[in-house]
């Protein structure tokens, strides 16, 4: 789950014990910045986490244990106001990220697609200023009060 006021990423069993605990606040890619990050998560059948973000619109991939694996997308790949981006996974490594201003549901595939959820861009080898696209897009017309998910806006 996320702990936003700490700009954090929580796991617990399901017993309700805390796991394990990650995140910083920061203006550096591997933070996050502004109020209330991040403010949504999936997690991918690896154990990888995607976090999406608002104010800097961005999704960005971790490790298990709270490493920077790669960043999906930047502020330009989202319309403006971009905010309660909803996540999801599936087993082939995509990533569905919903704009709401824009009404549709973004997918973003692995850099890589015959090699895995794994080869997903990594900030090193990321083209600058998120000039990449979505794989797919999809119209969606976004919930009437949205907000009643466990995201923070």
């Amino acid at each position: 789950m996320t702990n936003p006021g700490k700009h954090a990423v929580e796991m617990y069993s399901p017993e309700g014990t805390l796991v394990t605990s990650w995140g910083q606040t920061g203006q550096t890619i591997e933070g996050f910045c502004g109020c209330c990050n991040p403010t949504d998560i999936a997690v991918m059948a690896d154990g990888r986490v995607v976090t999406s973000e608002k104010g800097l619109p961005r999704v960005k991939v971790y490790t298990a244990g709270g490493m920077l694996d790669a960043v999906v997308a930047v502020p330009d790949d989202f319309s403006t106001h971009a905010a309660g981006m909803d996540l999801a996974v599936d087993g082939a490594g995509h990533i569905w990220v919903l704009d709401p201003p824009e009404g549709v549901v973004k997918v973003f595939a692995p850099k890589d697609a015959a090699a895995g959820p794994a080869a997903d861009a990594t900030p090193a080898n990321m083209p600058p200023g998120g000039d990449r696209e979505p794989t797919a897009q999809t119209d969606a017309a976004p919930a009437e009060g949205s907000g009643a998910n466990a995201r923070n806006e």
